[in-house]
């Protein structure tokens, strides 16, 4: 907006919120007609502020991990306990490279953590490399890398 009002002296008398309203809008449809992902979205909540991160999942390369995922985003019960993400801490931060977070713990007789598949399950594929930013990855054992990355 700025370059615009700067560069050609135009300013738009719309609200930006239409512009963000329009874009939400082509996102989700998008997402809606992508054949053969899978979607899940996290929020993340510090102080006041709320951001919803949405994931694409590699649910063709990594179909069991990422339907661990998915069920844990949304809450997977095992017997009278739910495990889920939902309230779970940033554990720890690496700047410029990971946020590590979502240890699900509870009353489970898996020291690692819990999954839909009770403890922890073997490597599915290393195929997706955390080559760029906006990569999810999996891990088990405290925070040793599980090549099950959607």
């Amino acid at each position: 907006m700025d370059y615009v009002l700067n560069t050609f002296h135009y300013k738009d008398p719309h609200e930006s919120k239409v512009y963000t309203a329009a874009a939400e809008a082509a996102y989700t449809k998008a997402i809606n007609e992508t054949k053969g992902s899978r979607f899940a979205f996290m929020e993340f909540v510090y102080g006041t502020t709320t951001m919803r991160v949405v994931y694409e999942l590699f649910s063709g390369i990594a179909p069991k991990t990422c339907d661990n995922f998915l069920q844990l985003c949304i809450g997977y019960q095992a017997g009278a306990q739910v495990f889920k993400y939902t309230g779970t801490e940033i554990n720890r931060v690496v700047k410029g490279m990971y946020i590590q977070a979502g240890k699900i713990t509870g009353k489970t007789n898996h020291p690692h953590g819990h999954s839909i598949y009770g403890g922890e399950f073997a490597d599915e594929s290393f195929a997706v490399k955390h080559s760029e930013v906006g990569l999810l990855g999996m891990c088990k054992r405290s925070g040793i890398k599980n090549s099950n990355e959607c």
